[in-house]
């Protein structure tokens, strides 16, 4: 019971340090941009064949 809470304890300490706090921020806008990149390069793809049919 005491190891265990000490365990919760130093698991909170960690993910309250700024470092954990810092590298969950910036892999949160890792992701961000990993999902904007996509959603632009899906765009982009469709706004291409959208030309083609013109074009064509």
């Amino acid at each position: 019971m005491i190891k265990s809470n000490l365990q919760q304890g130093a698991s909170a300490t960690v993910r309250n340090s700024l470092p954990f706090r810092f590298s969950a921020w910036a892999e949160l806008r890792a992701t961000e941009r990993r999902a904007t990149g996509q959603k632009l390069q899906a765009a982009q793809t469709l706004l291409e064949k959208e030309m083609l049919q013109i074009l064509l």
